[in-house]
């Protein structure tokens, strides 16, 4: 018998505090999310949100980040987002919630360029 397919992964990072997201951010893997991201916030300390493999979030997914992103500013942390496309990072735009959080980008030396959208 197989294992079943989940929609959506969440892996911790080894590199630093945060996780990583792959597949399918919607209403039936929303709690999940949630839940990740409720133990990140509830560490009080920045954290990275890698989205480079998610093959779609929908907006409630979306807020999931922001109201996390808020929680977090909140007690003095930032989210970070990573692997973010050019779509997501255009409907947080949309949103009002991309100064929510910071951008960052991987390059191949290992080392964290950050960037801001606003």
């Amino acid at each position: 018998m197989d294992a079943p397919v989940w929609p959506l992964e969440v892996t911790a990072l080894t590199e630093a505090p945060g996780v990583r997201l792959g597949g399918e951010i919607d209403l039936s893997t929303l709690p999940l999310l949630e839940m990740a991201l409720g133990l990140l916030v509830g560490a009080a300390g920045d954290f990275i949100v890698d989205l480079a493999k998610v093959t779609f979030i929908d907006v409630r997914g979306l807020k999931a980040l922001a109201s996390a992103a808020i929680e977090l500013h909140g007690a003095g942390g930032k989210v970070y987002l990573r692997g973010v496309n050019s779509l997501t990072l255009h409907v947080l735009g949309l949103c009002g919630w991309n100064g929510l959080f910071e951008f960052t980008d991987s390059q191949p030396s290992g080392r964290e360029v950050h960037r801001s959208t606003r």
